[in-house]
């Protein structure tokens, strides 16, 4: 599905089209001359362009963070913004008004575009994903009870695991590669808690 919307910037009008697929396709593996079905993935497509002046931008939507160009900041902060947009060696910082509008066209877009086999299998993974977590995190808070702790009984810290494993290794494995007993930290075990009480 594709829709558009027309903006206006700096006295110019932009064309902003967004083009939103997905769908349930086979998963094939090709070895050899031979075609494997591994059952169905997911595809998606998104594709924002601008359209400005008669030619065509396919442009990438980014977010402002500490590795963005301090002439990007500065600009993103006089209109407002923490969103801009790059394509073809253009650069385009748009005011919140525009940012919120052409954001509106990509979330209107996706959802009329949905496809409902897709967002159940969307689902599906999140919930393995999440069964996954807490049994990862159940399996740390059931590794604590035996694993290496400090004189006093308590659970060590992640610098103190580091030290720990590196004198453990110089003395069982002269220092060169080989087993070293993995070691629950109270950051790993704060962690665990927190995704169990979700």
């Amino acid at each position: 599905m594709k829709n558009s919307v027309t903006i206006t910037a700096n006295g110019n009008e932009i064309v902003v089209f967004y083009e939103h697929e997905e769908k349930m396709v086979d998963k094939i593996s090709y070895a050899d001359g031979w075609n494997i079905p591994l059952g169905k993935e997911i595809f998606k497509l998104s594709k924002l362009t601008f359209l400005l002046d008669g030619k065509n931008y396919l442009i990438s939507q980014h977010a402002i963070d500490n590795y963005t160009n301090k002439r990007i900041v500065d600009a993103c902060a006089k209109l407002n913004t923490s969103t801009y947009y790059t394509g073809e060696g253009m650069t385009f910082i748009l005011s919140k008004k525009n940012v919120d509008t052409i954001n509106a066209l990509i979330a209107e877009t996706s959802a009329a575009a949905a496809d409902p086999e897709v967002r159940r299998e969307e689902e599906k993974e999140a919930l393995k994903k999440e069964q996954a977590k807490r049994a990862e995190a159940e399996k740390i808070i059931a590794d604590a009870e035996k694993s290496p702790k400090n004189k006093d009984g308590s659970l060590m810290t992640k610098e103190e695991a580091r030290r720990w494993r590196a004198r453990w290794n110089n003395i069982h494995n002269e220092g060169g590669e080989g087993f070293v007993p993995d070691v629950i930290t109270v950051e790993m075990l704060e962690y665990a808690k927190k995704v169990l009480e979700k």
